[in-house]
């Protein structure tokens, strides 16, 4: 159950990962072309969840490390379990408050399915966000400090912000910018309790 477990939390966070960075491209392709077929993107994000698993049953074969890997710690392509933990306490919060953080951004590219065009602005915002949590969580889990915790939360505000003042979104921005809010100070409590409780050393079978 728990390498079950752990591999779910590695294709899942290699799906949202990858599919940021389709949907990049995707959002970059409407400023030049205009509006996408709602069916090629569907293709487009199932494709990046189906490479997602594919690489998950086939990692043995791959020298390089995925981001979904780093987060779990894992360094061993033959075994999911053989971890470097940097923490002295269970992981599972963090690894929920990852999926979560992901996943509510991945809504940010429901407007590719709908036909929306968006502005260089627009593409550059998600570049910035994306990369703001690839970095904090990725370093965060590597090497616990406040700097990457720092950097998630400042992509999180600036949604929340960009959300509350979008004439778009009128009637959900109070909402979004809350839940943004929220994320971004669930991030800072647990970055505080994190780097309390961090420690460096090799746990296999941790999770």
């Amino acid at each position: 159950m728990k390498k079950a477990l752990t591999h779910i939390v590695v294709v899942l966070t290699n799906f949202y990962i990858l599919s940021y960075f389709i949907g990049i491209l995707l959002m970059l392709s409407t400023v030049v072309i205009g509006g996408l077929n709602s069916m090629f993107v569907v293709v487009a994000m199932l494709s990046s969840l189906g490479v997602s698993i594919i690489y998950e049953l086939m990692r043995v074969r791959f020298n390089f490390l995925t981001f979904g890997e780093h987060v779990v710690g894992n360094k061993d392509k033959s075994e999911i379990l053989i971890q470097t933990n940097s923490f002295t306490i269970s992981r599972i919060p963090i690894f929920i408050l990852i999926l979560l953080t992901l996943a509510i951004n991945g809504n940010l590219l429901d407007g590719l399915s709908d036909g929306q065009v968006y502005s260089l602005g627009n593409v550059i915002s998600f570049a910035l966000l994306a990369g703001c949590l690839y970095y904090g969580m990725k370093n965060f889990m590597v090497a616990p400090q406040m700097l990457p915790i720092i950097l998630i939360m400042l992509g999180l505000i600036l949604t929340g912000f960009a959300f509350r003042y979008s004439p778009k979104a009128m009637e959900t921005g109070e909402t979004m910018f809350n839940i943004y809010m929220g994320l971004s100070i669930a991030w800072l409590m647990c970055g505080l309790v994190y780097v309390k409780y961090k420690t460096i050393s090799t746990n296999p079978n941790t999770v």
